[in-house]
């Protein structure tokens, strides 16, 4: 799995609204050069992409790690008694270690399913060194850490006697010293939802990343009690609030987004923030599905988040690629809606850009890191494949995800292998997970 000199040769090129033919040249972790028949170099090994599809990695905008060792718990439930039910319990029994497993595996299923990059929305931070424990987790399996720091103002759980919530301007000290101790990784900003915040907090954060490049995420109108509960403390609904506040623009991404209306779609809009479409958790909480096609058509950059596995319960994105499309669908009982470009869009060029990561991935344009994977389309589940982005999108599994690069360097082989044994790992997990819920 070492080097990051390569030349692709062979295979059929996939992005959003493209496909060619053609070989790429990778020097350095970069996408050199585009051609047929490009040449070869000595200082370059060679990837035999005949027959397969090269696309874009995969960009996840959304996850909670840590919920790895949650999975299979209060289920049937909706968002509030879920949270009681499968996380919140649980979360004070966790040791810093146990983060590090967690990630590790649900980074392994992302991997396995196409993913180079993604965003860990890590709220779980009653231990000081949480957060490094996932940042390492990335590391050593070869993914760029992007693991954001959560936090609450409120006390919003009564599951513990402990204290779980923290104030604004101590989070921002610690994402400092974050920074400053891990700078290969990228730290967002990650308050957990307005419900949780005091207007204090949310003026502290804004004069905080005002002029800088860094990324606020925050989950929004993922349901009815976002605005019920922003009017009566605040006195306006969550979107107009969180804008009179300075705090939506290009570095803004917004998650799940389910209860928007035209005034809030139009505002983002105007602000150029992103939203997270996660719909496995939305569908399996009950909370209903964005209006993508309406944001789309606006200018809003929707991208494509997992979710923690306990409200998914996996860290696959195919299957995320698939219920979102379905689901788009269904809700306006129109087909055209959802379509396989729109979803490859969405999890790749519009995931990037929603990170601030527009000119680094995402894409195979020349310039670009080598994130990307092949994609075998001679399985029994995509053979005949008609369409390379509709064989994705609609009939995809891991076992057509061949080799998976993240800056050139093979993170996955061809057989499957990754960097730290899966065997290893699991049965870890299922030690942590014993000993958390019984």
């Amino acid at each position: 799995m070492t080097g990051n000199n390569w030349i692709i040769r062979g295979g059929t090129l996939v992005e959003a609204g493209q496909v060619r033919r053609g070989d790429l040249r990778i020097t350095g972790g970069i996408i050199r050069e585009e051609g047929m028949g490009l040449a070869g170099r000595p200082d370059h090994g060679e990837l035999d992409a005949t027959g397969r599809f090269v696309f874009p990695g995969l960009v996840n905008t959304h996850t909670h790690l840590f919920q790895v060792l949650l999975k299979g718990l209060g289920k049937d439930l909706v968002l509030g008694d879920w949270l009681n039910a499968a996380v919140r319990p649980f979360i004070h029994r966790m040791e810093p270690e146990d983060f590090y497993w967690a990630a590790l595996l649900g980074l392994m299923d992302m991997i396995e399913s196409g993913v180079t990059t993604a965003l860990d929305y890590m709220y779980a931070n009653g231990h000081p060194e949480s957060m490094g424990q996932v940042i390492r987790a990335y590391r050593d399996l070869g993914l760029m850490p992007l693991v954001a720091r959560g936090w609450s103002e409120k006390r919003v759980d009564f599951t513990t006697e402990k204290k779980t919530w923290e104030e604004t301007g101590a989070v921002l000290k610690v994402v400092e010293d974050l920074e400053r101790n891990y700078p290969d990784a990228r730290i967002p900003l990650a308050p957990t939802a307005l419900w949780a915040m005091e207007d204090s907090g949310i003026r502290q954060l804004e004069e905080f990343v005002r002029g800088t490049d860094r990324l606020v995420t925050m989950h929004i109108n993922e349901t009815l009690h976002d605005n019920r509960d922003s009017q009566e403390r605040l006195g306006a609904n969550v979107v107009p609030y969180l804008d009179s506040r300075g705090l939506l623009g290009p570095g803004f991404l917004g998650v799940h987004g389910v209860w928007l209306d035209r005034e809030d779609m139009d505002t983002l809009a105007a602000r150029g923030a992103g939203l997270s479409y996660n719909p496995v958790s939305n569908m399996l909480l009950g909370s209903g599905a964005a209006p993508v096609g309406d944001l789309l058509s606006r200018g809003v950059p929707v991208s494509l988040g997992t979710d923690g596995a306990a409200s998914n319960d996996t860290q696959n994105m195919l299957e995320v690629l698939k219920m979102g499309s379905l689901l788009q669908k269904v809700a306006a009982r129109d087909p055209r809606q959802g379509s396989a470009p729109a979803l490859l869009e969405m999890a790749t060029r519009l995931g990037a850009r929603s990170l601030g990561l527009s000119e680094r991935t995402g894409s195979l344009k020349e310039g670009f890191s080598a994130d990307l994977f092949l994609f075998n389309p001679r399985t029994t589940g995509t053979t005949p494949a008609g369409d390379p982005v509709s064989s994705l999108i609609y009939a995809s599994g891991k076992d057509n995800i061949e080799e998976v690069l993240v800056s050139g360097r093979i993170i996955k082989t061809k057989g499957g292998d990754l960097p730290i044994g899966k065997e290893q790992v699991m049965l870890k997990v299922w030690e942590i997970s014993r000993r958390l819920v019984l």
